[in-house]
């Protein structure tokens, strides 16, 4: 008797340490989750801030174009602008990708803790 009494409460203590880590972990997702959050919305805004003017120097670089079509050196100076803005306007659509796969990401991690809170609680 005693040996079931020694067994059934060694489990109850690996119960409470399993059920612990599973918090622990639990906290340690929602953690990183309000990190990527935060961080989609810096890179959202960030983008934009950026999108916004750089729109604005590309008409105006184009608009100059079309006033001076024969006025070598004022072409190369446009064109150079207009080479910057393109550069600038593609890292703008690498960190529009990489909110994508953040989305994803939170998605993803987002329905795989909610199968495993599931699994627990069915297991019990």
């Amino acid at each position: 008797m005693s040996y079931l009494f020694v067994k059934l409460v060694n489990l109850q203590e690996q119960r409470h340490r399993e059920e612990k880590l599973r918090m622990e972990q639990i906290k340690q997702y929602e953690t990183q989750i309000a990190k990527l959050k935060a961080l989609k919305d810096f890179t959202f805004s960030l983008r934009d801030l950026i999108y916004n003017p750089l729109t604005v120097i590309m008409s105006a670089s184009a608009r100059i174009e079309r006033r001076f079509p024969y006025d070598n050196e004022t072409l190369r100076d446009v064109r150079a602008i207009e080479q910057g803005c393109r550069r600038i306007e593609k890292l703008l659509m690498e960190v529009k990708e990489f909110e994508e796969k953040l989305v994803i990401g939170e998605e993803t991690a987002g329905s795989e803790a909610v199968q495993e809170q599931l699994v627990s609680s069915q297991t019990k």
